[in-house]
């Protein structure tokens, strides 16, 4: 295991620290992908470890970009710019 592994899973463990539903989402697409990752050692007899974390990580953030983009394209939201996050603290702005 190098670096690049370390990283890629550090990474993703940063993007998941603050949402506890993130964390659902991406321990279970990690599950469904490592796995199928493995399917390629009947195959092949080295694989890298980073790369089902780094799709795990990947996916995760397209999935994030396109609820943002929904997000900003709905109508009434004009006020909220792309890549803002809205607050629903109950408390008013």
């Amino acid at each position: 295991m190098g670096f690049g592994d370390l990283f890629i899973a550090a990474a993703l463990g940063a993007l998941l620290a603050s949402d506890r539903r993130l964390q659902l989402q991406g321990a279970l697409l990690a599950a469904i992908i490592c796995p199928a990752f493995d399917l390629l050692f009947f195959w092949v007899d080295q694989t890298p470890a980073t790369v089902p974390i780094a799709l795990t990580l990947a996916v995760l953030e397209a999935v994030d970009r396109l609820a943002l983009n929904h997000e900003a394209n709905e109508p009434g939201d004009k006020g909220r710019r792309h890549g803002d996050r809205a607050k629903d603290d109950g408390i008013p702005d």
